[in-house]
């Protein structure tokens, strides 16, 4: 028995060196692939538990110095992590062009004295406007009410102009209740003055530059056959009646209406939402929104006010 207790520890640090070979033996096989496994070595690992820990073999590679280390914890990194890429800077939202199709005048071309080309321009000035009023503002400067439109379209005014731009037409403005205005062969000093005196009936009138950039210009001219838009540019019908002549202008009046319109509220809802802006971004960072109850309150409302 004392001859056994003396060969203990010698048989104790001989399994320990055989089991520290083994080990590393596992560890090659491990990170290269392989799916043997030898029979002499899972004894081994049975009994090796307690020494060492084989839940995680890149574990064990990367504590090991003996061999090739750098390899092992490549491996384990492309195996374990996921690449994440950082997110990029945050740009400002860039300025938005005109929603109209021509939003300046400088991109139509010149039109010289000699040409039968003549210009219809439309603006959305305000929301709404006073056509009682201003029917009686505008009698009293000389532009007189023009009775060649429908019963129906009570919610137009026409008022007939006789400085005109070219001779080859008449001068009209339609002027409609929902705050847009449309002009036929004005000439540029009228149109001017048509507009100081708008500014007096206007409901909740919009920014300036904002009415100049949203506008809309057509030329328009007369020639053979039906009535027609012919790439950008409004061919009337030369053989029409005054009256007929009347009609198919309000109809393009009309477009350019909702046209000019479309557009206002397009930009008005965009800085609505320039105005708030933030508080997604607060609310995706976990950050606290600093608006009270009266600010949710105020932004709801000019919401609702945009429907």
């Amino acid at each position: 028995m004392s001859g056994l207790l003396r060969k203990t520890p010698n048989i104790i640090r001989q399994m320990c060196r055989t089991g520290k070979r083994q080990n590393v033996d596992v560890q090659r096989r491990s990170v290269t692939g392989s799916r043997t496994t030898r029979p002499d070595v899972l004894p081994a690992m049975t009994h090796l538990r307690p020494f060492t820990a084989y839940s995680s073999p890149f574990r064990i590679s990367s504590c090991s110095k003996s061999w090739n280390p750098h390899h092992v914890t490549q491996k384990t990194l492309t195996r374990l992590y996921s690449e994440k890429t950082a997110p990029g800077p945050i740009t400002k939202r860039p300025l938005k062009s005109s929603r109209t199709k021509q939003p300046s005048r400088s991109n139509l071309p010149f039109l010289s004295k000699t040409e039968d080309v003549m210009r219809c321009t439309a603006f959305a000035t305000a929301d709404e406007f006073h056509l009682g009023t201003l029917c009686h503002d505008l009698a009293s400067h000389g532009y007189n009410e023009l009775p060649s439109l429908p019963r129906d379209a009570s919610n137009v005014l026409l008022v007939g102009v006789k400085n005109v731009s070219k001779e080859q037409d008449s001068g009209a403005i339609f002027f409609f209740r929902e705050g847009a205005v449309v002009f036929w062969n004005i000439e540029e000093s009228t149109l001017k003055h048509v507009m100081q005196i708008l500014e007096r009936h206007e409901i909740q009138p919009y920014e300036v530059a904002l009415v100049h950039w949203e506008n809309e210009e057509l030329n328009y001219s007369f020639g053979e056959g039906h009535t027609r838009l012919v790439k950008g540019e409004i061919v009337l019908e030369a053989q029409l009646e005054a009256d007929d002549l009347i009609l198919q202008k309000f109809a393009f009046s009309n477009a350019l209406c909702l046209s000019v319109k479309l557009a206002m509220w397009e930009s008005t809802l965009d800085i609505f939402v320039e105005s708030i802006q933030s508080i997604p971004e607060m609310l995706k960072s976990r950050k606290k929104v600093k608006l009270s109850h009266d600010d949710v309150m105020q932004k709801i409302g000019e919401l609702f006010a945009l429907r």
